[in-house]
């Protein structure tokens, strides 16, 4: 197998998008990040996590989307609560080899990625989320011993999806500021 410039090639151009992504649609990019890894672990999330876990992970995409949709001003103290509820989710149990548990350790991850930006408005998060669905795919990759790094792994449907919905949407969020309504757009 040999190394795969293709990814690298979007790698490249993903920085350059989400670095460009005003700070209006940031919240936008990171409940549309969620929104997928919440679908990829919803068959597995009620076996792995408590109910309160649960609702909470649920309250906080609904915040998310609430400030994106400017029902609610970005309150840094709700944030700063979340966080702390977050941080009683242990999420280091959970299976990074296998696709929907690794889904739901980077929904994690990036549910605390963006309160971390909601309290202390420092960026750097957004490339991160950029990789959370990548990351999860490339877990089933592995199962199937392939990888995405790979030319035959870059190049699976799966990847070439993700990768053209994360293209449309970024592209499009450099025009204009999204809202709820397009949570579920290219996906």
């Amino acid at each position: 197998m040999k190394d795969n410039n293709g990814f690298k090639a979007y790698m490249d151009e993903c920085r350059k998008y989400t670095a460009a992504i005003k700070d209006e649609n940031l919240f936008f990019w990171g409940g549309w990040v969620c929104e997928e890894l919440l679908a990829i672990s919803q068959g597995i999330i009620s076996r792995l996590l408590a109910e309160k876990e649960i609702s909470l992970i649920k309250d906080i995409l609904s915040y998310i989307w609430s400030v994106v949709d400017s029902n609610d001003k970005l309150s840094p103290e709700k944030s700063r609560i979340y966080l702390r509820d977050l941080n009683d989710i242990n999420e280091t149990d959970l299976d990074r080899t296998d696709y929907q548990e690794n889904a739901l350790y980077e929904l994690i991850i990036s549910i605390d990625a963006i309160m971390n930006f909601a309290v202390s408005k420092r960026r750097g998060f957004e490339y991160n989320l950029s990789m959370a669905v990548l990351n999860a795919i490339d877990s089933k990759l592995q199962d199937d011993d392939q990888d995405i790094l790979t030319d035959e792994g870059f190049n699976e449907p799966i990847v070439q999806r993700e990768i053209e919905s994360q293209t449309l949407i970024l592209r499009l969020m450099a025009e204009k500021k999204l809202d709820s309504n397009s949570k579920k757009l290219y996906r």
